[in-house]
């Protein structure tokens, strides 16, 4: 365990500096002085078993002592059907060609002092051997046999590399990030930040009553291999660090006059700095060409890392190895935004973002690999000069959506040097990032700023358009009847008067009650036709032989639009109509 990571409900004091090594995980120790010790006795085989000295278990520990032996967990995992080194304060996955070379090297060396050992034994039992010839021994019977070279072939290997994923396996069932060994003072593992320097105890800021944070409050721990995370930030934490003045220029600059905006993209910042995934929200930038939404993106990416980012088109996200690079990425940042016009790779690639976004199972397909099943700590991070045009009649893609609005555009105004200026506030704008993460505690959540509440609408029209043909020509009423004929004729003369395009009326058919559960499929009978009774029935029932024609039951009209459609259907009948000629 690290029972030394606390001492009396508070964190080591001993901080490192942002000048201070932290190269392949050489922390102080985190454990008590006896954890390395234990743990090589935990990893050697328990009394009473026999192991020969090429035993691929044997070996396989070996390798593990030699190379991979910490105070507080073993630098190597098997993960997911990867291996995973712990290095620069994090597990990275090791290509399978560099595991493999590692491990061949490791059974040489040891072949090599095995026989190097046999060796020694050869020699001294052949000095034995002369000393007992010349007391008259028999010189065949006694001779002793030299020792031979093992080869490290392709049967010791594989068993090897086996018996290594039993030794330093984690089951599937362990959620990055976590504790390896646990220990009751550690803070929870979503509130750890995994800075350059140190693991950040999040839980422990705290807003002042006079609305400040004090960052030398918050408890700090020294990186370990205990805790298992895919990441570590690119910069190290400095409760000292200076004021990001440019980058609270930058941020008026963009957001003139706008603060809750600016507060907004703290939050954001808060936010992706973590591997949180509670909120289940994707932030959406929207605004003109030059307007700073990629200076934000580039400012994001450089502070979370670059190896912890992928930056995928959106639509290569919907192709079948498109989520293979997604594992250990807590960032997506997505500019180029251009949405395919087949409906069935953009449904997929709406299924994929929502699962993402929404913290459920994915299944990652991965090129001559078995297929992984996981919950992603990918936040998605989507920046346009325009409002996508998803389909989404449930409205569910719209409540992930947090848009913010970039309104002013600095074209001909660029200062070409303005992201070297910005990226050596890094360890300002963490300290900024950090407090935007208690803003977002202490609201309880993403707002929509004032500025950006026109988006939601836009938004809605884009990716749900038959939730505002609804609201635009319709009214929902219990106990009224409209024909299927009449409601999609009217839905075709509203898409032709708002630019939309028209669904196919069976996928019209399949969206309105998922857009509107209240409305129901009926059948009419040709006397509720006429006025005389108002009853209906559910589509499927009925009497034999009846003419009963389809219609939908909770909906009606606003006034005046069925006639305009089909005044407009009548002009556009005798517009097409073909001539008589034979008149002529």
């Amino acid at each position: 365990g690290h029972p030394g990571a606390f001492a009396n409900g508070r964190a080591v004091t001993r901080r490192r500096e942002p000048g201070d090594d932290d190269d392949r995980g050489d922390a102080a120790p985190v454990g008590d002085a006896h954890g390395a010790a234990d743990r090589l006795k935990r990893l050697q085989p328990t009394e009473g078993v026999v192991e020969a000295p090429d035993d691929p278990h044997k070996l396989a520990r070996t390798y593990v002592a030699e190379r991979y032996a910490h105070p507080d967990h073993p630098r190597l995992v098997y993960y997911n059907e990867d291996f995973h080194e712990y290095r620069d304060g994090c597990y990275r996955r090791m290509p399978d060609g560099d595991a493999d070379v590692e491990l061949t090297a490791a059974i040489k060396r040891e072949f090599d002092r095995l026989y190097f050992e046999d060796l020694e034994a050869y020699r001294r039992a052949m000095v034995a051997h002369q000393i007992a010839m010349k007391d008259g021994g028999d010189w065949e019977g006694s001779k002793p046999v030299p020792p031979k070279v093992r080869k490290v072939k392709t049967g010791v290997f594989n068993d090897t590399r086996r018996a290594l994923r039993s030794v330093v396996g984690v089951p599937h069932t362990y959620q990055q990030p976590c504790w390896l060994t646990p220990s009751p003072d550690a803070p929870p593992p979503r509130a750890v930040l995994p800075a350059k320097n140190a693991l950040v105890d999040l839980s422990s800021v705290a807003i002042g009553a006079d609305g400040t944070i004090d960052l030398h409050a918050i408890k700090v721990i020294d990186p370990t291999p205990a805790f298992f995370s895919p990441i570590t930030l690119h910069y190290p934490f400095d409760p000292d660090a200076p004021d990001p003045t440019r980058w609270l220029t930058f941020l008026e600059e963009v957001f003139p006059g706008d603060g809750e905006s600016q507060r907004e993209l703290q939050k954001w910042f808060g936010y992706l700095i973590t591997m949180d995934t509670k909120q289940q929200k994707m932030l959406y930038l929207i605004g003109r060409s030059r307007s700073g939404k990629g200076t934000v993106v580039r400012v994001l990416t450089d502070l979370v890392g670059q190896l912890n980012c992928a930056s995928p088109a959106l639509m290569d996200l919907a192709e079948p190895f498109g989520l293979s690079n997604l594992p250990g990425k807590t960032l997506m940042t997505i500019t180029d935004a251009r949405i395919s016009k087949d409906d069935k790779e953009l449904a997929r690639l709406q299924e994929r973002l929502l699962k993402i976004s929404g913290e459920d199972l994915s299944q990652i397909n991965r090129k001559n690999k078995p297929i992984i099943e996981m919950k992603l700590l990918t936040r998605i991070v989507i920046a346009s000069n325009e409002v996508p045009a998803f389909r989404d009649p449930s409205g569910a893609f719209k409540e992930r959506m947090r848009p913010l609005r970039f309104q002013v555009s600095f074209a001909g105004k660029e200062d070409p040097d303005l992201f070297g200026k910005l990226r050596a506030e890094m360890g300002g704008i963490l300290n900024w990032a950090i407090k935007g993460q208690a803003l977002l505690v202490a609201d309880g959540g993403f707002l929509v700023p004032r500025s950006a509440r026109g988006l939601v609408r836009s938004l809605q029209e884009a990716a749900t358009p038959l939730h505002v043909f609804l609201y635009d020509c319709c009214m929902t009423d219990k106990d009224a009847t409209v024909t299927k004929d009449d409601l999609f004729l009217v839905y075709q003369w509203w898409c032709l008067r708002t630019a939309n395009r028209v669904t196919p009326i069976q996928t019209f058919g399949k969206e309105l009650p998922i857009a509107n559960p209240e409305i129901k499929p009926v059948r009419l009978r040709p006397r509720e036709r006429t006025g005389a009774v108002d009853p209906f029935e559910p589509a499927g029932t009925g009497q034999r032989g009846e003419t009963r024609q389809q219609a939908w039951k909770g909906i009606k009209f606003r006034p005046d639009v069925l006639e305009q459609a089909r005044e407009a259907q009548r002009r556009k009948e005798e517009r097409f109509q073909p001539r008589d000629w034979s008149s002529r």
